[in-house]
């Protein structure tokens, strides 16, 4: 009876999570056109610049797919050149004098890499370095001569899928409805405008006379203008020079003496009310005039008494 090997659960799941393991590396490397069951060469190549060359693009030599970029890093941490690591497969035999070309793989602008085979007997080990060519060629040169009229032609497209669906919405049924009434409203007021016109030319026709009148009297109200500049120019002048005389008789220092002389009569005239002089006690002390009126009725009495009796009142002595 033959021996019957058990495998356990974990043995299952061990072996299982292997072969899912394998089998996604490989499918990974078989969406990068990478044969993980073909032996590989690696050689590496040293430009100054890549212009967008990426680690999965291809390698070609005359056109054929041989291999693929691994990686690309700088050769120093400080920047500078930049290494290219290729990987081709080791059934295609390299010769050490090929060149490493970097092209345009397609009018889309990605990269890839061609290498031109030398033909040189010793070929390329692993780890080899091989020589660039960082010239464009005239594929690249078409390319790039090229880009700037497939943007351009991109841009039209847009711009001309944006005008048809403009005209789409713009000639469907209603708007062309619209159109139509738009058009008749232009056609009455056309014919509104033409009727104001005719309205506006027989006023016009109308009051031609009036017109006339007041151009009339405008050209005269110029000429007399003209011939009254030189008074007017005369009578600016005169003002002009009163305006100088005005400035240079130094009006604010005459009005702060004005000023001046105003607060000392307030000031007078404020003693005068409170009684303070002689001018205030004339006003307003009654004595004064009491005194005044007596003197007054005195002398009164005195020119009657002379009157009626002049020889009694005066004495004239001859010397």
């Amino acid at each position: 009876m033959p021996y019957k090997i058990k495998f356990t659960r974990e043995v299952k799941i061990g072996v299982t999570t292997l072969a899912a393991i394998l089998i996604l590396y490989w499918g990974f490397n078989f969406l990068q056109s990478k044969d993980i069951f073909s032996k590989e060469t690696h050689l590496f190549a040293v430009y100054p610049r890549i212009d967008g060359l990426a680690a999965s693009n291809y390698v070609y030599i005359n056109g054929l797919k041989v291999g693929y970029i691994k990686e690309v890093q700088f050769v120093d941490k400080a920047g500078g050149d930049i290494l290219v690591e290729i990987v081709v497969r080791s059934k295609y035999k390299i010769p050490k004098n090929s060149v490493a070309h970097i092209f345009n793989d397609g009018l889309l602008g990605s990269r890839a890499m061609e290498i031109v085979i030398g033909n040189s007997l010793a070929y390329a080990e692993n780890g080899d370095y091989i020589s660039i060519d960082y010239e464009n060629s005239f594929k690249d040169e078409l390319i790039t001569q090229l880009t700037p009229i497939k943007t351009k032609a991109d841009k039209l497209l847009s711009n001309t899928d944006s005008l048809i669906a403009s005209m789409h919405l713009i000639f469907n049924q209603q708007t062309q409805n619209n159109l139509i009434a738009t058009f008749e409203n232009i056609k009455h007021i056309s014919q509104d405008l033409k009727g104001t016109a005719s309205s506006l030319n027989g006023m016009l026709q109308s009051e031609d006379v009036r017109i006339k009148t007041i151009l009339k009297n405008i050209e005269n109200l110029s000429a007399s203008l003209n011939q009254s500049s030189p008074k007017i120019e005369r009578a600016i002048k005169n003002f002009a020079s009163i305006s100088d005389t005005l400035a240079k008789a130094d009006i604010g220092r005459t009005l702060a003496q004005l000023e001046g002389s105003a607060a000392k009569m307030n000031t007078i005239l404020s003693k005068i009310e409170r009684g303070e002089g002689s001018a205030g006690l004339l006003l307003t002390n009654d004595s004064l005039y009491v005194n005044m009126k007596n003197m007054t009725e005195n002398m009164n009495t005195l020119i009657m008494k002379i009157s009626e009796n002049p020889k009694k009142n005066l004495k004239i002595s001859v010397f």
